[in-house]
């Protein structure tokens, strides 16, 4: 993506998988990279999907992950999607 533009990725939870049972958007985590992202800028759309958005993220090659709270275990995961963002001048 262009340096300058925003960057928004949207991460929808699919109710028929096993993983998802009595799961929502609230169990729904973005990480950049291995830090998770703030709260700040992640939005809730509805009940089954969230949303990133990060203006003019800095110039750099990174990756996005979404990730499903998977056990009662805290700070476990498993992964939803990730992304592979290549922010540059170019």
């Amino acid at each position: 993506m262009k340096y300058g533009d925003s960057l928004n990725i949207t991460c929808i939870l699919n109710n028929n998988h096993a993983a998802a049972a009595h799961k929502n958007s609230s169990d729904l985590v973005f990480f950049h990279n291995y830090s998770e992202v703030r709260k700040e800028f992640v939005r809730v759309v509805n009940s089954t999907t969230i949303e990133v958005n990060i203006e003019k993220p800095p110039i750099s090659s990174s990756m996005y992950y979404c990730k499903l709270k998977d056990t009662p275990v805290k700070n476990e995961y498993m992964a939803v999607c990730l992304n592979r963002v290549i922010v540059d001048s170019k």
